[in-house]
């Protein structure tokens, strides 16, 4: 049987494993301030053009020669539906450019306007207000500007 003297004290062992684990950490890493990394991120600039009244247009002229003409005329004079532009139109009917583009995606070309993706009717009104002075074609296109611009 042991005596109390004999037996080890807790404060030797402590005195023995706390250096050893001290220096077991030093050696591994642990217990250590990780050295420290900046990750720089940069974001790519892109720069988007707004596209103009004119620029949109020109595919509206195409689209207008393949959907329209027929029924409001090669020079919007009308022939089977009312004039777009010159003296007989009647696109000031309707009020201003955004009420124009409603209502041509909604109903044009009668019967099939979803033949016709968004952006196509865009198009055709940008044509249709360069026709009527309305508008410049040098100004960028915003829709949000579209009714602020009274049709005549």
């Amino acid at each position: 049987m042991r005596t109390p003297s004999m037996q080890p004290s807790l404060i030797y062992r402590g005195l023995i494993v706390v250096p050893v684990v001290s220096l077991l950490m030093a050696f591994s890493g642990c217990g250590s301030t990780p050295p420290t990394t900046t990750t720089t991120t940069t974001k790519p600039t892109t720069t988007t053009v707004a596209a103009t009244f004119a620029q949109l247009a020109q595919s509206g002229q195409v689209i207008y020669a393949a959907k329209c003409a027929s029924c409001h005329g090669d020079n919007g004079q009308g022939v089977r539906a009312p004039a777009l532009w010159g003296p007989n139109s009647h696109l000031s009917d309707l009020g201003n450019a955004q009420l124009l583009l409603n209502y041509t995606s909604s109903a044009m070309p009668p019967g099939s306007a979803s033949s016709l993706s968004r952006q196509n009717h865009i198009d055709i009104v940008c044509y249709l207000l360069i026709q009527n002075n309305a508008v410049t074609g040098s100004a960028p296109y915003s829709e949000a500007q579209l009714s602020s611009i009274i049709l005549r």
